[in-house]
């Protein structure tokens, strides 16, 4: 069976994993729902990506497959990020006479010496602060989601900050709701504005592509290896979504002749793809049956783990996020360091060295990669 075809298959597979995942339940969590609908959109969206690769669309393709890749990331924090850093803007009150920023001198002072001292309503607190206006102060929190009602044990799974984050973030008011000709016909303004504040903190703590990461490295979740995998994939999907030189000219190349033969560079497309899905699939029903497996041990995976491992197995030598690189992989990071270690340079890292860019290693990987005295946008 090729790529293409595994790929549909395993979309047909998981249009049942909600029903399977809850076999023998006689309830339905929330935020169960939540991690349902976020799987079934992903697996919509990636059926549209082979419906475009069928016609050659590669831009489409990988626009869609950056949006897959980075929301698999969000549900991975959903899932399994336990743990969470949070600042958090307190107004200080003052007593009758007393000037603000007095009030919030003193606050602050006396809330610094109590966390500094051990004081255990201050054990969740790491770093306390000035706000940004004179009445403010900052503290900055770490600490873990909450157990469901009925889990009289706390073993867990959590409900992560990051499901209350995904449900709480509103991008129109984080993004719209301060503008002037919006702002004007806002009704309840000073609400408003307390509700703007709140969706820029929640969009610079969990949404931004930046703290992602962080939240990711906080729990765990990605080593610093894997950081730098996470943004070379990011990187080179995203040259694809925002107006680029090196997008627009990794296309042009297909239509156009330059150093490489435009049938080879289609090929490479293609299979980078299909390889980018199904190794996306893969992680996605790992990810979805290693949760549900605790929530629901009556519940029979065996297929979506059969599916996983095929999904997997296929795509080896894709060094990707989690898994390890390739024979191929480790000797062109020998040959790299040897070629700096002749020309001066000193390779610190002991480890094997990453790839900046998908399509050509795959190409190189195929053997179907030849290089002009230029680089070229592929």
């Amino acid at each position: 069976m090729d790529l293409l075809e595994l790929s549909k298959e395993t979309i047909a597979l998981v249009c049942n994993f909600e029903k399977d995942s809850r076999t023998g339940l006689d309830y339905v969590q929330t935020d169960w729902i939540t991690y349902f609908n976020v799987m079934n959109q992903q697996f919509d969206s990636m059926f549209s990506v082979l419906d475009l690769l069928e016609r050659e669309r590669f831009r489409d393709c990988f626009i869609l497959i950056r949006s897959i890749f980075e929301s698999f990331f969000c549900l991975l924090l959903m899932l399994k990020g336990e743990l969470y850093k949070e600042t958090r803007e307190i107004k200080i009150i003052p007593k009758k006479g007393n000037k603000p920023e007095e009030a919030r001198d003193n606050t602050l002072d006396l809330w610094t010496k109590k966390w500094l001292s051990g004081d255990p309503n201050f054990k969740k607190v790491i770093f306390i602060q000035k706000g940004m206006s004179s009445d403010t102060i900052l503290i900055t929190i770490k600490d873990k989601g909450l157990f469901y009602k009925n889990d009289d044990a706390k073993k867990g799974p959590l409900i992560t900050k990051y499901y209350f984050a995904f449900e709480d973030y509103n991008p129109e008011t984080r993004f719209v709701a301060h503008l002037p000709s919006i702002h004007q016909g806002i009704v309840y303004k000073e609400q408003t504005v307390k509700e703007i504040r709140k969706q820029k903190r929640l969009y610079h703590q969990y949404v931004n592509v930046q703290y992602i990461v962080k939240n990711l490295v906080l729990n765990e979740l990605l080593s610093e290896e894997q950081d730098d995998r996470f943004w070379v994939h990011y990187n080179f999907l995203s040259t694809f979504v925002h107006t680029t030189k090196q997008g627009n000219w990794r296309l042009y190349q297909i239509s156009y002749p330059g150093y490489l033969p435009p049938e080879k560079l289609k090929e490479g497309y293609k299979e980078l793809i299909q390889i980018y899905i199904c190794r996306l699939q893969h992680l996605f029903i790992e990810t979805m049956v290693d949760y549900f497996m605790k929530i629901n041990p009556k519940a029979n995976f065996t297929n979506y783990k059969k599916q996983s491992k095929k999904l997997k197995d296929v795509t080896y030598d894709f060094w990707f996020i989690y898994n390890d690189p390739t024979n191929f992989d480790i000797k062109r990071s020998e040959n790299l360091k040897k070629t700096l270690k002749m020309i001066g340079r000193d390779v610190e890292t002991e480890g094997i060295l990453y790839y900046r860019n998908p399509v050509k290693r795959l190409l190189e990987l195929r053997g179907s990669s030849t290089f002009g005295p230029r680089e070229i946008y592929y």
